[in-house]
């Protein structure tokens, strides 16, 4: 009987292997045949990706926003302010959400997806399992196996928005070293305020 249950278990670890093998390879030939993989992302409709006129002008307007200077929770502010449905108003299996508008963490992704300047990718990052916490982790994916496309039908913004707000992102994680590994601020406003000298 133990002998049996042992059995039991390796043949269904190998069944959940060929499972997530044959899922991926369908979700690769998907991508190279340049149709839709994953989630539904804010700006297009599902389905057949094309673009939603109310959401893009949506997402041109936190780009511009953006690159104006404005923070993304100043952002997340204005469109609560304006009663602008967020992405997780369009769910329909979660319950109990963390929030019920926008929040900053959501303008940052959006902000850094490449989708909205007509580049589509796919197999960028990997998730893992810690075995001791038993948290998932996300790690990026060695840029060879990356399958990345243009697309302009996909395009939201033009590349002088999508470089300016990249620049500015840049600029802001390129802030004070000590913030960088992982201490805390010395300071209130340590890597916000320069000295003019």
């Amino acid at each position: 009987a133990r002998m049996q249950a042992g059995m039991s278990g390796i043949m269904s670890e190998e069944f959940r292997a060929m499972i997530t093998d044959r899922t991926r390879s369908a979700l690769e030939m998907r991508a190279r045949n340049k149709r839709p993989v994953g989630g539904r992302t804010f700006g297009y409709s599902t389905g057949a990706r094309e673009i939603d006129a109310a959401q893009a002008d949506v997402v041109r307007r936190m780009f511009d926003w953006y690159t104006a200077g404005w923070s993304n929770r100043k952002i997340a502010a204005e469109l609560n302010a304006k009663y602008v449905p967020s992405p997780g108003s369009y769910w329909s299996n979660r319950v109990e959400r963390r929030s019920a508008g926008w929040m900053g963490s959501s303008i940052r992704v959006i902000l850094a997806n490449p989708i909205y300047a007509g580049t589509v990718q796919w197999n960028t990052s990997v998730w893992s399992k810690d075995p001791d916490s038993g948290k998932r982790r996300r790690s990026a994916r060695p840029k060879d196996e990356w399958v990345v496309r243009l697309d302009e039908s996909l395009r939201i913004v033009s590349d002088a928005v999508w470089q300016a707000a990249q620049r500015r992102t840049k600029t802001a994680a390129d802030g004070d070293s000590r913030l960088k590994a992982g201490g805390k601020a010395r300071f209130l406003l340590s890597g916000l305020l320069v000295c003019s000298k």
